[in-house]
């Protein structure tokens, strides 16, 4: 089935999978650009497209958005042709999420089966997109902290800083769950990704950064996003900030609550993914791929049967299949993430409160 899937739905895509004229023509920008003052400069990764594509053509809102020490990690493909340079990230993005799905199996094999029907994963790799990554470095760190290796776990998670929005609300879930090893191991992690940055983009690159972010042509096609801000277009026919970030702020506090009564440290850490996917502003098909942890953490964890099928149900191809239709079909997705953390929110009520775990142990079982 995922085979056929994969052939099928993936052939509009195959061309431009071929010719990486795809995303990954922001990430040769940036690799290219670093420890230059054009890194976040929309008309220097104009002309990457153009080289890249024979001239005369380049592709909307695909520029260079993420933290410079991520442009100096990628840095050495900028010496390679930008054909080779993409197969080669490709290439290391397949192997890398192989990786993960072969530990995450040895604990939950139903995974597989996910994976295969996987339409994110699909489109992460027929897009030349990171999220992957993203995964299996989110993936890593989870399985070093069932490991009892917190300090460690917290500094493998600090290098999905590379797409840090989706990971806004792990702090809390740290922090709220006292892990404290885990938390200053992704301080640890930051400080010297932080170093790295400002050797890379040079002391102003804060500013420039936020500059190119707040682009709105960075930000297009709502109606085919996860977040909140699909559903705060949809019900006001426009963009509508402020309504977006009430309904962030609304999810945001149960997820809080949800963190604050539920024991079950995996549970709470997969509904702060989740949380962070809907409220993140910025996020697309591919950002849907960390759902595969989310039912992993879920499964072999002490969530309750209607968190863990809510969870599947939105991993499955079903939910991308209404994101891609758009308008009004779109806005189930936003609705689905929201409603996964309800579901948190009435476990975490029956269940009554609980008292917090400080130390680096695994994670410990709810009675969900």
């Amino acid at each position: 089935m995922g085979l056929i899937l994969f052939t099928w739905w993936g052939q509009a895509m195959w061309k431009r999978a071929v010719t990486g004229e795809n995303d990954f023509l922001q990430l040769y920008a940036g690799a290219r650009h670093v420890f230059t003052p054009l890194l976040y400069d929309i008309e220097a990764s104009k002309q990457v497209h153009y080289e890249v594509t024979g001239g005369g053509k380049y592709y909307p809102s695909i520029y260079y958005t993420r933290l410079p020490f991520y442009a100096l990690f990628l840095h050495p493909l900028s010496r390679l042709p930008y054909r080779t340079a993409y197969y080669v990230f490709e290439a290391v993005s397949v192997t890398v999420i192989a990786v993960f799905l072969v530990l995450w199996i040895r604990i939950y094999p139903e995974l597989i089966l996910f994976a295969c029907l996987s339409v994110p994963l699909l489109v992460n790799v027929l897009n030349g997109q990171d999220a992957g990554l993203v995964l299996s470095i989110t993936g890593f760190a989870m399985l070093l902290s069932r490991a009892g290796r917190d300090f460690a776990a917290g500094a493998v998670l600090s290098l999905a800083a590379i797409k840090f929005h989706l990971l806004m609300m792990v702090p809390v879930a740290l922090i709220l769950h006292r892990r404290w090893d885990f938390l200053r191991g992704g301080l640890a992690g930051g400080a010297v990704l932080l170093a790295l940055s400002t050797a890379a983009g040079g002391w102003d690159w804060p500013r420039r950064f936020l500059a190119v972010v707040a682009n709105p042509e960075l930000h297009p096609g709502p109606d085919h996003m996860i977040t909140f801000r699909n559903l705060a277009w949809f019900l006001s026919g426009a963009e509508n900030r402020p309504l977006e970030l009430a309904l962030s702020a609304g999810l945001a506090a149960a997820f809080v609550y949800c963190a604050w009564r539920i024991r079950d440290f995996q549970v709470v850490f997969g509904l702060s993914l989740v949380t962070g996917l809907a409220v993140c502003h910025h996020a697309y098909s591919q950002d849907l791929l960390m759902l595969l942890l989310v039912v992993a953490l879920f499964a072999t964890s002490g969530a309750s049967r209607g968190l863990r099928a809510l969870a599947m149900a939105a991993a499955l191809p079903p939910a991308v299949f209404l994101l891609f239709h758009g308008f009004p079909f779109s806005v189930a997705v936003p609705l689905l993430l929201t409603s996964i953390v309800l579901a948190g929110c009435s476990d975490a009520y029956a269940h009554g409160a609980i008292s917090h775990d400080s130390g680096r142990a695994p994670a410990r079982r709810a009675t969900a």
